[in-house]
């Protein structure tokens, strides 16, 4: 079961230690970027901008569970709530 990182998470984000940051990174560049692009601007999935990320991150696990239920089964892009704040913080720019 895909559980995502909640929009609290995202809004709550906070400025990042430099372990945190290089987790987030390495967690960004594993389970996202593949989609969402290196850059977050979109690929195949869509930009993972600011304004986007506030505005629909509730509902991206519900996207790919719809879209791709192979990828929201556990697959590495599949968001979980543990890196969630740093994954937020990482999207945010912080």
């Amino acid at each position: 079961m895909v559980c995502p990182v909640r929009a609290e998470e995202l809004a709550s984000a906070t400025e990042l230690t430099p372990q945190e940051i290089e987790r987030a990174s390495y967690l960004y560049f594993d389970r996202c970027a593949g989609c969402h692009g290196v850059l977050r601007k979109g690929a195949t999935g869509p930009a993972l901008t600011v304004k986007e990320t506030s505005e629909n991150w509730p509902g991206h696990a519900r996207r790919h569970q719809r879209q791709n239920p192979e990828k929201a089964r556990g697959a590495p892009a599949s968001p979980t709530i543990e890196p969630g704040r740093e994954t937020a913080a990482l999207i945010k720019g912080r």
